[in-house]
């Protein structure tokens, strides 16, 4: 019995250190390892969350004990609060994931921009590359979005659009936090999306994924939406 224990313990060990070292490949700061989920529900709002005492607890619950939760998701949005908070939120996601035996990558989107814009066509490493390495990890966390950032002629839209269409045609989730609140136009289907791009009306400079991610104000078969608070 004692040596079945030690057994037990020695696998669990193992097994928390692989995590840690998948979270570290990842790219997770140490600081962000690990988050309990009291930290979590703390930064979670309250008003978009269903209240403090009943809707927040059982949110973060699902985050940290229902992987279908997550996993079962092709986007999960992050938005509101400030860039720590939803840094807290982004990182304790990533590494929830990562645990089911996943392997995960963190970029921050004005890195992604920078590798885009610099790669030519005589470089070892070519956009396609780059392209394919994002589409390659089980979850993907890309950080602080912000539309305004996007310029047409680096044909950024397209290149965001190639990836998150394969990560969603694949089932591989794909984590957003973005800069700028997260207002619904109040669409009432991906129809009417399609209607108001096909009528220039809608704003698809940064691509046509993350033009409609950022409008979906509630959570989705699709997206799962979380909004965080300032603190």
């Amino acid at each position: 019995m004692i040596d079945k224990e030690i057994a037990q313990k020695r696998r669990a060990r193992q097994m928390a250190i692989a995590i840690l070292a998948r979270a570290r490949e990842a790219g997770i700061p140490d600081k962000y390892l690990r988050l309990k989920r009291e930290v979590i529900a703390n930064v979670l709002d309250p008003k978009f969350h269903g209240g403090p005492k009943e809707g927040v607890p059982k949110f973060a619950d699902s985050i940290y004990d229902d992987p279908n939760f997550l996993l079962k998701k092709n986007f999960i949005t992050i938005d509101g609060g400030d860039g720590i908070s939803r840094q807290l939120a982004s990182f304790a996601i990533l590494f929830r994931i990562i645990a089911y035996d996943k392997r995960g990558q963190y970029i921050n989107c004005d890195s992604l921009f920078h590798k885009f814009q610099s790669i030519n066509a005589t470089a070892e490493i070519t956009r396609n590359d780059l392209a394919e390495e994002m589409k390659s990890y089980d979850v993907l966390f890309v950080s602080e979005f912000d539309k305004y950032r996007f310029k047409p002629q680096f044909e950024h839209g397209s290149f965001f659009d190639e990836i998150l269409a394969d990560r969603m045609n694949y089932g591989r989730p794909t984590i957003i936090s973005f800069v700028n609140p997260i207002i619904s136009k109040q669409l009432e289907s991906d129809e009417d999306y399609v209607q108001l791009s096909a009528e220039g009306k809608m704003d698809a400079g940064c691509g046509r994924y993350l033009a409609w991610l950022g409008i979906k104000a509630n959570t989705t078969d699709s997206v799962l939406r979380v909004r965080v608070r300032s603190i």
